[in-house]
């Protein structure tokens, strides 16, 4: 036991070095193979590997090494899991019968100590994960020394890797020089114990290795890549690619999806290929390969994006679970649906406005499920103008203008002749409304009369009498038993013309403002008017519904205070207009300016004022 820990304390705990790794350089500096030396000393090797905590300790006990620094560096398996560094893996995720290395760390090893090379060199743990494939500090490729074709004891690392010490310089010469990949970085990151805080931090190591290699493969080499053709440079480079693409989650999962989809060419224009061939190699690993439940988050995130991009409903599975619920129809799947060919089905829903770009083929096209569902229940029932008029009772114009008003609604289908249609189920609801509140009569007596005529002597739009029964407005509403529909309405003409009077108008006509306020003439106000002394406004006669001009009330007094004409002076200092104007100019008052083109005489009150005349 003494020469044993003598020999140790030459052979200190290297840089990432596993249990059964330095147990190897220990056996090689005894010039034992491994096996035999572990045994010599009460230890197995197999149970040092697989980093069985009594063995470990007993090993550092012996060589007077940190238990806890050999234990972080040792793979760890317990009840079939696999950890490394806390890390969990899996066996495919492990090298083990190859033996990769970086040659620069070999030949810093050799350089540093004044051991034989062949014990100086150590293996690294890191080196035994299949993703590692670069050389952190040496910015170096690994390369290969053992490959499967190892018939020496796979945990003996010193004794596989013995050989390659005289060729060190050479594979330093040779090797490629590249950083690591995004995605080896964030990985010696992750095993350092600096999680990046994103979202791959929330899966398992493997399963982040995986997800990130495959997203990364279809990115780099198409979606129907196989693996099995794929080396080492090019996993690097698909582990380089696939990083960015899924370490967020959710956004950059979803926009990749939306890349393949918008880049795959289906071979059937009538109908929408489904989530294998649009998303290949990544759907059907997800969906057979990567079963575990480490992989559901990922699942998760690709099956709502299918949902929201594929016509898919009941008899659908996503990643093996049936969909419950349709969200979207395609022209295919709602053709069956509704038991209507496609083209005629393509016409009405790019009529309808469901399709952004009605120039897509068949296959491409999606629309709501929900709203696609009430138009073509709503189509079915769909009558033209004329049964329309039929339908309602009318004559031609009413049912425009009750469309115009938004009391009925004409759907553009585009549909042939029923390129405008309505629906019998709104004309109905629309009849129902109307005739509510209707009491039966056996025929129109005064004051009760039909819409038409009642409209014509209210001096109104039919449409407003519609709304005010829709509104309840009118309380003496009657339905004639002979007739059915809208012809059938009867309402009473008084309460019809009290409900529709308009309120007077804020002014009074030009003609009345002249006679009865100005007390001038027609033409004298008309040319008031003209010259914009006086400024009018248009609004709607109470009575006949037409427009009038009329000066509103604040106009006119603000022209009575400004401006009082020669005639209204003279009267009231009793003289004739001649003497008025004379006696007005000799004392310096002129007639107000801006009446060019006025048959009367206007002066401003505030010059009048002056002199007294109020």
């Amino acid at each position: 036991m003494s020469v044993f820990s003598s020999l140790a304390q030459r052979l200190p705990l290297l840089f990432d070095e596993p249990a059964a790794y330095y147990a190897a350089r220990l056996a090689a500096h005894h010039r034992r193979p491994v096996r035999m030396f572990t045994a010599d000393f009460g230890m197995n090797l197999q149970r040092l590997a697989d980093g069985c905590k009594t063995a470990i300790s007993k090993l550092a006990d012996m060589c007077r090494i940190d238990a806890d620094a050999l234990m972080r560096s040792s793979l760890h398996k317990q009840d079939g899991d696999i950890t490394l560094k806390s890390q969990r893996l899996r066996k495919t995720d492990l090298r083990r019968s190859r033996v990769f290395v970086c040659p620069g760390c070999l030949a810093d090893d050799v350089a540093s100590s004044d051991l034989p090379p062949s014990v100086a060199i150590h293996g690294r743990a890191n080196w035994m994960l299949q993703t590692i494939r670069t050389c952190p500090h040496h910015q170096m490729a690994l390369v290969e020394i053992a490959g499967a074709d190892l018939t020496r004891d796979a945990h003996d690392w010193t004794l596989n890797a013995a050989p390659v010490v005289p060729r060190i310089s050479r594979l330093c010469d040779a090797a490629t020089l590249r950083p690591p990949s995004s995605l080896e970085t964030y990985l010696l990151n992750r095993l350092d114990g600096e999680p990046a805080g994103i979202w791959l931090d929330t899966l398992d190591f493997y399963a982040a290795v995986h997800v990130a290699e495959l997203f990364g493969a279809c990115a780099a080499f198409g979606k129907r890549v196989n693996f099995r053709t794929l080396g080492e440079d090019d996993l690097y480079r698909a582990g380089d690619a696939g990083f960015p693409i899924v370490a967020h989650g959710a956004p950059g999962i979803h926009e990749f999806m939306r890349t393949l989809k918008s880049e795959h060419v289906s071979k059937n224009k009538a109908s929408a290929d489904g989530p294998q061939a649009v998303y290949g190699k990544i759907y059907m690993s997800l969906s057979q390969g990567l079963a575990k439940a480490a992989f559901d988050p990922v699942r998760d995130i690709m099956a709502a994006n299918i949902l929201d991009n594929f016509a898919l409903g009941p008899g659908d599975d996503v990643f093996g679970k049936p969909v419950l619920r349709r969200r979207f129809h395609s022209i295919r799947t709602a053709s069956q649906a509704y038991d209507m060919h496609q083209k005629r089905l393509r016409k009405l829903v790019v009529a309808e406005g469901l399709v952004a770009d009605p120039s897509q083929p068949d296959c491409n096209i999606l629309f709501d499920a929900e709203i696609a569902d009430r138009i073509f229940k709503r189509e079915r029932n769909s009558v033209s103008l004329k049964e329309a008029e039929r339908y309602l009772n009318v004559r031609r114009p009413i049912p425009k203008l009750l469309v115009d008003a938004g009391l009925i609604q004409r759907h553009r289908v585009g549909i042939g002749r029923m390129n405008e249609v309505f629906f019998a189920a709104e004309l109905n609801a629309f009849l129902t409304r109307l005739l509510g509140d209707a009491r039966p009569l056996a025929a129109a007596k005064p004051p009760m009369m039909d819409i038409a005529n009642a409209a014509r002597r209210a001096c109104c739009p039919i449409t407003e009498i519609v709304k005010l029964i829709l509104d309840r407005k009118l309380q003496n509403v009657g339905k004639l038993e002979s007739r059915t529909g809208f012809a059938s309405l009867l309402v009473d003409i008084e309460e019809v013309r009290s409900a529709v009077k308009l309120k007077a108008p804020d002014g009074l006509p030009p003609n009345t403002v002249a006679r009865t306020i100005l007390k001038t003439n027609v033409a004298v106000m008309a040319q008031l008017v003209k010259c914009g002394a006086i400024r009018t406004v248009t609004t709607i006669n109470p009575v006949n519904r037409c427009t009038m001009a009329i000066i509103q009330f604040a106009e006119i007094e603000r022209f009575q205070k400004q401006f009082v004409s020669l005639h209204h002076v003279a009267r009231s200092l009793g003289l004739h207009m001649t003497v008025a104007k004379k006696r007005l100019a000799d004392g310096g008052i002129k007639p107000a300016p801006g009446f060019e083109g006025v048959n009367a005489t206007f002066y401003k009150r505030a010059e009048l004022a002056a002199i007294g005349f109020e």
